[in-house]
């Protein structure tokens, strides 16, 4: 080293030197690699993936000849139809044809070179160096073919180029250092270019072409001929291939696993085609970018895979709410991928890896939805949450793993068996108790067992349902990491017996009532799902049952406690009819809890732990079928149909045998569970007669038992609905209830039945800001019993709960209360949501069916709501909320969509702020109403308001369905109803018969108490007449002389036919009204005092007692009612009870019906007035409070470039899916350029001057306010002969030829009109979007903030219509007064002068248009004022001639700093176009 020259050890080497011995930056390494490939196998005509050794310097020489091939097409289409390619691998020769033009045959004058010698025999040379052309052919850097020369020990070119009629030949050798003179000859021929060379094997180690070496050579030509135009034919060794598609190139791959789907591919424009499959092997990627094989990928791969992945992982989340990360994606992908791009770059002459930047590609590819469908539905899905469980599985295990199997620490409650982990464990048995108060229970039992055996845990509330529970969600499910824990469970581990667990068998022990059996169905669903073997484990599951009944017989002494227990109702009540009367020798007990059972009894169940211990069995494969059938997710359909087939009756038991030791899963799920699920469904979905739940219902019986005229405390009202309703939930679900009853803001109950004293929760959080139930009261609302008539009281069916008279199985409102106020519900299978309808609608489409006509059609409704509500097809409905864009650029919300709540929406906005979409906003909520001010970025508003999308992005719209309308039909099963028509009818049958009950009933009081009245007239009558003594005589003879009289008996509990809603006593809150009462009620004016004594010497039987009680209505009249007044009184009270008899008698049911809807209709009208007096009276107060937006204190910030792609890429989906989003573009004609930043010194001249003109200004608004008709959206020209303005509106014309152009503003002279000529073609979409991409990419620089507190209010408004900012914005439309910027070429003449228009230009404000509901006609003329013109400076009008632009322009991000660009911008047009 020390001996070495500096010559020897600098050395500087030519460019052919440096290639030569440096060929791996030009062409790869020249040392064989072995890889596995993807190689064309001929006799199965696929591709197979399989180990290859090549050489990559020469596969990449013979690629560079055939990649020219390819770029010949692109030059010449038309010309060019086939590629030949020949592979002599003896010879060791490579020959490449193809026809099309040819290489012109003339000197290069420059280079005095003929221009094929020059381009195959100079380095450096090239025709792809102008980058300011958009090219889409694979050579980039003037190496290419060169590279094959300069390897090969002999390079041919031969050419034919026709247009200068001459054939060029010339040959190289020794590595392009040698070459022959060029061979010129005159040709006649068509154009063709072929390339012969023979590579220099020396230079890559080798002696020829291997075998895998020509593998790959093949394989390269079939991706030519895939990857190029299908009229490309392409031959090798003279056989012409039959792939002549991309598509049919992609399917030479084989499918891993999958079907082969033609969705899967794409040809998504002219530039791209991708085909999106699933690997078993990888990530595996196969991609062209201009017919240049990226085996390594880049951008344009990880382009189209992040679309890919960004919509597989929404679907994971979406369906099985897993979240996905992408590296979890890629290894199942297999994209396809042939694109032209604009001017490549790649990593290096390699070409192995494009680097070129996305938003340089020329063109954009969005995978259409047809493709992403059906990448959903392929397998990747489930793979990719495959793997992400499986890295959650692996968490869960190492989280649960104990270091010592025999001690369990940190699990709080847990009393674990001594032996549990030990030697013994399989004897020890774990208890899961239903709450601490069961554990209770347990631990007392348990002293009478051996602990060392015995383990409990209490379970809080219900375990998690984990067959389609993420894994994720199971991890964070504290009940089941603890029992796992507990057992010594492993989710990765499978268990064929309790060897291996800490505890050999798992017993549930909860309550003896529906919810019960759920957390037992809950369990076993997680053993089977987790460990499905431990369930075939004969006794490994076992169930703790307790008695639900008890019989103790009364007069037993102190101490004895002995019960009869009865485990299921049937056994009960065969017991019972078995002794009959004999049961009023016992006390009967319910235990509806493990809580009711004292630790007395707790011991006894131990004691007796055999009676009380079933083991679950598993049988057969049934058993598997309906753990799964039961809460599977996918069983919907099943779980419908096992809950309608159920047929309830009174022994709600009656299946279920508790007198075995061991049950079936199959006949646990069939006939225990599937009581749950049924009890789930009633407290869920209402019944379709009186729209109420069991819960509300239970509350209405409540408040019509209590007469709840006067307010009490909620509270006070739940605990009285627990005592006298037998609500058997707690008491805070119960408060809810009642609450959800008395609400009455927009979107809840049109007529509710409670009345609000107190907070009840308002629209702003959708009633969830309710006051606690202590703090607020409640009673029945008047008109309540308007509508559950008390008369139907006496004619509905009553619930019995365990001896006590409860709620009716249904009330038979007047109206169909479903409809009125709607409801919505999810139970086991099925789920409700019906909307609110106008009671007042309902009462007249009753009133038709009364009258024999058919009903009209109904669309939700909701009081208080002031948008729309369309139907946008059968049962689907949208409620649209209300927007009026105002002049000055604010939005004004004045009404919310159903179901969207103020908070919520405001945190939408908040969130619109971050996006840089929302600038400012100002709220005017109440309680009641809607009021927001929305400052939108003029940019946003300009392009929501061209595409027609305003109440679209601000989330104004929302649907309501009204196709899931399900409820219990009377004879309470499920059903489905097609539309709120067929519930009124099903409702109107149903409430006919009850009004015919009714009728029925009231006649038979009537007569009833006619004929009471008659005896008491005739008893009275004969006492007073002393023909009937009744004055000292015995008991016994006085009955018996009434009934030889014939005097009727009228037995007490004949009084009153009904359930305790009306007959028990004290229970009044108010005094009862007079049309709450029956007919005895009305017209028996005494009240017998009942004689409950007997005869001196008691000796009275029980007959004689009954006929006693026969005539207490006679004997039991008080003294002074045996007067001739009281007879007067009697006989006028019968006559007015036989005038009602016969009246009532000449009634139908639909008489009575029309009846009652007529007393109601009033009283909702009514009802509705009130309440929108107290609406209006709370908007009037505010609007009196409040103070208009001003927007001037704003500083409006320019568009961030993220906010900018994301508004691009919005106008273009909206564009695709046929919005009106190419009217930005604009139709006048003239390029837009958007307004310079403005600069606060100008702004303040310029609002100084404009304050002069205001008088003016305010006149012209009324010109400017035009119709889309009208052509008000695209402005009007001047025509000649106008008279010159002073920013009035007297030089405003409509153009009759059509939309014209707002031109002008204060400019000295009129400009002339612009000729008439039809509208100019649209640009073709891929154009228009191309441009718009490449526009909106632009790079922003902010400079400054646009600062409208500099701008005067009045620029704001000058060229805005008047407005009426009342609060009467029409709601079917949204009012959008927008703003239209005139063309370049135009200037606004009458309204704007030209420091105004600078200021809104600023702004991006110009003119204006107002959508209507109806076409407006124009404007008339204002009267012409005389001229008048302020003067305008040289250099202002300079700038104004200088105003024009010729790029079009989506967003300008131009910001120049001087204040003559801001008047040339702001004198030109904005692109803030807030046209229609």
């Amino acid at each position: 080293m020390a001996n070495r020259t500096v010559e020897e050890i600098y050395q500087k080497k030519t460019q052919h030197e440096h290639i030569l011995s440096r060929p791996d930056m030009y062409i790869g390494t020249i040392e064989p690699v072995t890889e596995d490939m993807w190689l064309y196998d001929e006799a199965e005509n696929i591709m197979k993936l399989r180990k290859c050794t090549w050489t990559p310097g020469l596969y990449k020489i013979f690629d560079e000849i055939l990649v020219n091939a390819a770029d010949n097409k692109v030059r010449d289409p038309l010309g060019q139809t086939a590629i030949k390619v020949w592979i002599d691998a003896e010879r060791g020769m490579v020959r490449v044809y193809n026809n099309g033009e040819g290489i012109p045959v003339q000197r290069h004058r420059e280079h005095n070179l003929w221009v094929p010698e020059m381009i195959f025999g100079y380095l450096l040379t090239s025709s792809n160096y102008d980058d300011t052309e958009a090219k889409v052919t694979g050579g980039r850097n003037g190496f290419g073919a060169k590279l094959t020369n300069v390897f090969s020990t002999r390079f041919e070119v031969e050419t034919v180029h026709s247009r200068s009629r001459k054939k060029f030949f010339m040959r190289w050798r020794n590595n392009m250092l040698e070459s022959e003179e060029p061979v010129i000859t005159p040709s006649e021929g068509p154009d063709y270019t072929v390339v012969t060379f023979y590579p220099d094997f020396a230079k890559f180690n080798l002696q020829g072409f291997g075998e895998d070496m020509v593998h790959m050579m093949r394989r390269r030509v079939y991706d030519v001929a895939g990857c190029t135009d299908k009229s490309l034919r392409c031959y090798l060794n003279d056989t012409k291939i039959a792939c002549s598609s991309f598509l049919e190139y992609v399917d030479l791959y084989p499918m891993m696993g999958e079907e082969r789907k033609a969705a899967s591919y794409a040809r998504v424009n002219g530039r791209w085609e991708v085909c999106v499959r699933v690997s078993n092997i990888g990530f595996q990627q196969v991609s062209f970018v201009n017919s240049i094989a990226t085996t390594r990928g880049g951008t344009h791969v990880r382009y189209i895979t992040d679309q890919v992945i960004a919509k597989v992982t929404e679907q994971a989340k979406r369906k099985s709410k897993t979240e996905v990360k992408p590296h979890m994606i890629r290894p199942h992908l297999f994209v396809f991928i042939n694109c032209l791009v604009e001017n490549p770059g790649f990593d290096s002459q390699t070409k192995e890896t494009l680097n070129t930047p996305k938003n340089r590609f020329g063109s954009t590819c969005d995978l259409p939805p047809s493709m992403i469908d059906c990448i959903l539905k392929s397998s990747i899905v489930e793979r990719a949450v495959e793997m992400a469980n499986s890295k959650l599985t692996r968490e869960i295990a190492s989280k649960l793993r104990n270091a010592d199997r025999k001690q369990i620490l940190g699990i709080p409650k847990l009393d674990d068996a001594n032996e549990a982990g030990g030697k013994y464990s399989h004897r020890c048995t774990l208890i899961l108790t239903e709450g601490d108060s069961a554990k209770a229970l347990c631990t007392a039992g348990l002293a009478v067992k051996d602990r060392d055996y015995f383990g409990v845990f209490p379970l809080r509330g219900k375990p998690l349902n984990v067959r389609d529970a993420t894994l994720k969600k199971v991890m964070a499910c504290a009940e089941f990491q603890a029992v796992s824990k507990i057992m010594g469970l492993d989710i990765r581990q499978k268990y064929s017996g309790v060897e291996r667990l800490r505890y050999g068998h798992l017993m549930i022990m909860s309550d003896q009532d529906h919810d019960g059996s759920h957390i037992k169905g809950l369990i076993i669903n997680m053993i089977h799902h987790y460990w499905p073997d431990l369930i075939k484990t004969p006794g490994f599951l076992q169930q703790f049952i307790t008695p639900i009944v008890k019989a103790r017989k009364k007069g037993r002494s102190d101490g004895d406690d002995r019960a009869i227990s009865f485990f299921s109702m049937p056994d009960y009540f065969e017991w019972k009819n078995a002794i009959g009367d004999g049961i009023r020798n016992y006390e009967i007990r319910y235990y509806k809890g493990l809580g009711t059972s004292g630790a007395k009894e707790g011991r006894e169940y131990f004691e007796n732990i055999d009676r009380h211990r079933l083991d679950f069995v598993h049988e057969d494969a049934t058993d598997d079928a309906r753990i799964v059938m039961a809460f599977a997710k996918d069983k919907v359909e099943e779980r419908k149909h096992w809950i309608t087939q159920f047929k309830a009756n009174t022994n709600v038991n009656e299946s279920m045998n508790y007198n075995v030791r061991t049950v079936r899963y199959s006949e646990f799920v069939d006939k225990e569970l599937i009581l749950f699920s049924v009890a789930d469904c009633e407290r869920s979905i209402p019944s379709v007669i009186d729209g109420l739940k069991p819960g509300q219902r239970k509350i209405i019986f409540s408040s019509f038992k209590r007469r709840l005229t006067r307010s009490i405390k909620v509270v006070q009202l739940a605990g009285y609905v627990s005592e006298h309703a037998a609500y058997h939930h707690g008491e805070q679900s119960l408060v809810q209830t009642i609450v959800g009853l008395a609400q009455n803001f927009v979107g809840s109950n049109n007529v509710p039945l409670l009345q609000q004293d107190g907070q009840f929760g308002t629209r702003l959080q959708g009633g969830k800001d309710h006051a606690a139930g202590r703090y607020i009261f409640t009673r029945l609302t008047n008109i309540a019993r308007y509508i559950y008539h008390p008369s139907d009281d006496f004619v509905v069916d009553y619930k019995d709960d365990d001896g006590l008279s409860v709620e009716p199985f249904y009330y038979v409102p007047v109206i169909p209360m479903v409809l009125v106020n709607g409801t919505s519900g999810i139970g086991t299978g099925f789920a409700t949501n019906i909307p609110n309808y106008s009671p007042l609608e309902v009462i007249d489409n009753l009133m038709r069916l009364l009258r024999g006509e058919e009903v009209q059609p109904m669309k939700p409704w909701y009081f208080g709501f002031a948008g729309t509500i369309e139907e946008k097809e059968k049962g689907k409905f949208v409620s649209t909320g209300c927007a009026n864009v105002r002049p000055d650029g604010v939005v004004q919300i004045t009404e919310l969509p159903i179901g969207t709540w103020t908070q919520g929406y405001k945190k939408f906005l908040e969130e619109l702020r971050e996006k840089e979409v929302v600038v400012q906003y100002r709220e005017h909520n109440t309680d009641v109403t809607v009021d927001f001010e929305v400052f939108l970025h003029p940019e946003v508003l300009h392009h929501w308001v061209a595409q027609g999308c305003v109440e679209e992005r601000l989330q104004l719209r929302e649907y309501i369905h009204a196709t899931n309308i399900i409820a219990f039909d009377r004879e309470g099963q499920i059903t489905k109803y097609r539309d709120a028509e067929a519930v009124l009818k099903e409702f109107y049958l149903v409430r006919l018969e009850y009004y015919a009950k009714r009728r029925d009933f009231l006649i038979g009081d009537l007569r009833s108490v006619a004929s009471k009245l008659e005896n008491m007239v005739r008893f009275v009558t004969e006492v007073v007449d002393g023909r009937l003594i009744v004055t000292r005589r015995r008991k016994k003879e006085l009955l018996e002389e009434l009934r030889q009289r014939g005097y009727a008996p009228f037995p007490l509990q004949q009084k009153k036919k009904v359930s305790s809603t009306t007959i028990q006593q004290g229970e009044e809150e108010g005094a009862a009204d007079a049309t709450h009462a029956t007919a005895e009620d009305v017209f028996l004016v005494l009240q017998p005092a009942v004689d409950e004594g007997g005869d001196e010497d008691n000796q009275e039987t029980p007959e004689m007692r009954r006929a006693a009680r026969d005539y207490d209505y006679l004997l039991g009249m008080r003294l002074w009612n045996l007067t001739a007044e009281m007879i007067a009184r009697l006989q006028s009270q019968l006559q007015k009870a036989r005038d009602e008899l016969a009246a009532l008698e000449k009634r139908t049911p639909k008489d009575l019906w029309a009846e009652d809807l007529n007393q109601l209709r009033p009283r909702i009208e009514n009802l509705f007035e009130e309440r929108a007096k107290e609406i209006a009276s709370i908007q009037r107060k505010k609007m009196e409070k409040k103070r208009s937006f001003d927007p001037r204190r704003l500083r409006v910030p320019l568009l961030s470039e993220k906010a900018r792609q994301a508004l691009a890429k919005e106008f273009i989906k909206t564009e695709k899916k046929g919005g009106r989003a190419a009217r930005v573009d604009g139709d006048a004609g003239g390029d837009r350029k958007n307004p310079s930043v403005g600069r606060k010194p100008a702004a303040k001249r310029r609002r100084k001057k404009n304050s002069d003109d205001d008088s003016d200004d305010i006149d012209a608004d009324d010109d400017l306010f035009m119709s889309d008709a009208s052509g008000g959206g695209g402005g009007r020209g001047w025509r000649p002969g106008d008279e010159e303005g002073d920013g009035g509106s007297d030089g405003v014309v409509l153009d009759d030829d059509g939309p014209g152009n707002n031109a002008g503003g204060g400019a000295t002279k009129p400009q002339p009109k612009r000729p008439t000529a039809k509208r100019a073609p649209r640009k073709p979409k891929e154009e228009g979007l191309k441009r718009v991409k490449k526009e909106a990419a632009k790079k922003v620089v902010v400079t400054d903030d646009f600062d409208i507190d500099e701008f005067g209010i009045e620029a704001l408004t000058r060229t805005a219509p008047k407005c009426n900012n009342k609060n009467t914005t029409t709601t079917a439309k949204t009012t959008t007064a927008a703003f239209t910027p005139p063309p370049q070429s135009t200037r606004v003449a009458s309204v704007i002068d030209t420091d105004t228009d600078d200021d809104l230009a600023l702004l991006g404000i110009s003119s204006v248009d107002k959508k209507t509901l109806a076409p407006v006609p124009p404007p008339k003329r204002s009267p012409q004022r005389p001229k008048s013109q302020p003067k305008k400076s040289q250099g202002s009008r300079k700038r104004r001639r200088s105003s024009s632009s010729d790029e079009d322009s989506f967003f300008d991000d131009d910001d120049d700093d001087d204040e003559d660009d801001d008047d040339e911008a702001s004198s030109g047009s904005s692109s803030y176009d807030f046209s229609d």
